[in-house]
């Protein structure tokens, strides 16, 4: 890791990129060559154990090293992941999840986690937020869900994963009841469309980052 700094922020020449969420738990963009996944609904039962462990941010609160522990243990989380990317590519602010939420329980939490997977799966915490749907058991909940602010590079062949859990055991326990469920609007025409949108740096763009400080290229 790096530091720099910038005299604002985002830095200018940011700009906004979707990724549409997919029923079978894939993420793409508009337009992109990958061919788009199907819509409808996703379901989900949440995990009442669910945790990022005890080395978190929370926890340390940077005095000691943070870990949120192997992320690679995917079978009860319920998550989106993109094809490698071909080129580098730079996040730098704040995320937003748009999602349709529909939970069997009253005013279900959401946690969400923004992770990078390398080549041999191997998986990094990036950043991360957490929301609330503030509905009653089976109504369908638009849910917007701010990230906290960030900055990351994805290198060429990393892929770049969403994940949602229904609490942070060992953070911000939430009760969830036995037999609950989620379902998750994918779009498609068959449901109400839930996307993630991520402040990008162009590739081509002139912002250039070296030790210390962001500025504009001559």
């Amino acid at each position: 890791d790096v530091w720099h700094d910038t005299h604002t922020w985002p830095p200018p020449g940011v700009r906004s990129a979707s990724w549409i969420l997919h029923s079978d738990g894939s993420l793409s963009t508009p337009g992109s060559s990958q061919a788009p996944g199907p819509g409808g609904w996703r379901e989900h039962t949440p995990d009442p154990r669910a945790t990022t462990g005890t080395r978190n941010r929370w926890h340390t609160q940077n005095a000691h090293p943070v870990s949120y522990g192997t992320r690679a243990a995917t079978s009860k989380r319920l998550l989106w992941r993109t094809a490698p990317v071909q080129a580098p590519l730079r996040v730098v602010g704040e995320g937003e999840l748009h999602m349709t939420l529909c939970a069997s329980y009253n005013h279900a939490a959401v946690f969400a986690y923004l992770e990078l997977v390398n080549e041999n799966g191997r998986v990094f915490h990036a950043t991360e937020g957490i929301g609330t749907c503030e509905r009653s058991a089976g109504e369908a909940c638009e849910l917007r869900l701010k990230l906290l602010p960030t900055a990351f590079q994805v290198p060429a062949g990393w892929s770049l994963q969403l994940v949602l859990a229904g609490t942070d055991a060992h953070t911000f326990p939430v009760s969830i009841p036995a037999g609950s469920t989620w379902t998750v609007g994918c779009g498609g025409g068959l449901a109400p469309a839930s996307e993630l949108s991520l402040p990008i740096v162009p590739p081509d763009d002139p912002i250039h980052f070296s030790a210390g400080r962001a500025s504009m290229a001559s």
